[in-house]
């Protein structure tokens, strides 16, 4: 999987080893052009002078920081997708790094350039970074990472290989601080989450086959804690008694509760393709039209044979409650929010044979942009019977209108 602006699965999650490094290979081209962007800021500090070179670091700073976020954002929501998967869970998250204090260097380089303290401070993205790795804790994914920047070196004294205007030393220093806060995402979401961080190497096979290794050796510790789903982020420690051993484990864990759990499972569905429908539900498209500005408002309807639900007899009426999360992913992975709405279930009474053959039916209301194949994904609820289904329809929107490409469910 990679991003740009959105996730973008690149190779499905069912898919065999086989094309892996092919994959692999395809995507290496596409790796951040960090240095030379560096670079040709520095050029332009110069270009312009002290008295305007402030504002040009201060926008290199904000771009750092916003490509970072956009990361850790992304993490998140590969994170999130692996929710409703069982079992063990591991991402491979290989990168050169982000940067947890963005345009710190640069900064450095302009106070280095000017002869003056720089008024301007890094953003510090620690918090974001808690937030990501205590999701992945709670969603029992374990993030191993590969660093892809390779044996990293210090910048020569000559001038081919130190372009900058700052002495030799100045530039080992910041060669040495951008790549130590480069590799702490790395470090840091590996040591979090108890996965293995592999950093400032050439021997990617060396480093593969000590992770691959840790896949196919582990222990599983479990304990009940006292109060569930309540959302608390308890820290975890686990000690061996053996000398010489080291041991590497998440650092916290959350019991999300159920809601959270199930609308995390509709990230699921949207961005793997793992569906699960005891219900028997089906999602149909039932009309559209045009909205303005490249959108269409959708009408979809969802339907459950009445059998499925668990109902309560009140009078001449049979109830009950669904609790529905739908989520969109657009072709270029842009995800929207999970939305949730409880539906009551409203059913006059009949006799028996015809009772069971009736169909309960609720209209979604959304709209969608003019971008291709975009995928729905409802998971359904019944509060009653505590009964959950998952289903995904994909729905092809232009110019003409939209058309159901693969209706959800059954």
């Amino acid at each position: 999987m990679t991003h740009d602006q959105g996730v973008s699965v690149r190779r499905p999650l069912i898919a065999g080893r086989e094309s892996l490094a092919a994959d692999l290979t395809k995507l290496a081209a596409r790796g951040a052009l960090r240095d030379s962007h560096f670079r040709r800021t520095v050029e332009t500090m110069q270009t312009v002078g002290c008295e305007d070179a402030p504002p040009v670091a201060r926008a290199y700073a904000e771009e750092m920081a916003n490509d970072a976020r956009m990361t850790l954002r992304a993490l998140a929501r590969v994170v999130e997708s692996l929710a409703g998967i069982e079992g063990r869970k591991t991402i491979l998250y290989v990168s050169d790094g982000a940067a947890m204090h963005p345009g710190e260097d640069m900064f450095l380089v302009l106070e280095k350039l000017c002869g003056a303290a720089s008024v301007f401070q890094a953003q510090d993205l620690a918090a974001e970074f808690r937030r990501l790795s205590r999701l992945a804790n709670a969603n029992g994914v374990t993030i191993d990472s590969l660093e892809t920047a390779g044996l990293r070196g210090f910048s020569g004294a000559s001038a081919e290989e130190n372009p900058l205007p700052i002495d030799p030393m100045a530039r080992i220093n910041l060669d040495s601080a951008k790549a130590a806060d480069a590799q702490q995402l790395l470090f840091n979401l590996a040591s979090e989450t108890g996965g293995r961080a592999a950093l400032n190497g050439n021997d990617l096979r060396t480093d593969l086959a000590r992770i691959a290794a840790d896949l196919r050796s582990y222990y599983s510790l479990g304990y009940t804690p006292e109060r569930s789903g309540d959302g608390r982020v308890p820290a975890i420690e686990v000690k061996v008694k053996r000398d010489g051993l080291r041991v590497r484990h998440r650092k916290t864990y959350t019991d999300l509760p159920r809601e959270e759990r199930l609308a995390a499972r509709v990230q699921t569905a949207l961005l793997h393709g793992i569906v699960d429908n005891p219900l028997r539900a089906g999602l149909d498209l039932v009309s559209s039209q045009p909205a303005g500005r490249g959108q269409h408002l959708v009408v979809l309807r969802l339907r459950l044979p009445v059998k499925q639900l668990v109902l309560l007899s009140q009078g001449g009426t049979w109830t009950g409650q669904l609790t529905l999360w739908i989520g969109a992913r657009d072709a270029a992975g842009r995800i929207a929010p999970v939305q949730s709405v409880r539906v009551p279930v409203r059913i006059p009474a009949a006799a028996g044979k015809e009772q069971l053959g009736r169909t309960f039916a609720y209209d979604l209301r959304m709209r969608m942009a003019e971008r291709g194949e975009q995928t729905v994904a409802v998971g359904i609820q019944d509060d009653l019977g505590h009964t959950t289904s998952f289903i995904t329809g994909v729905f092809r929107v232009d110019r003409k209108g939209v058309t159901a490409v693969s209706p959800g469910g059954g």
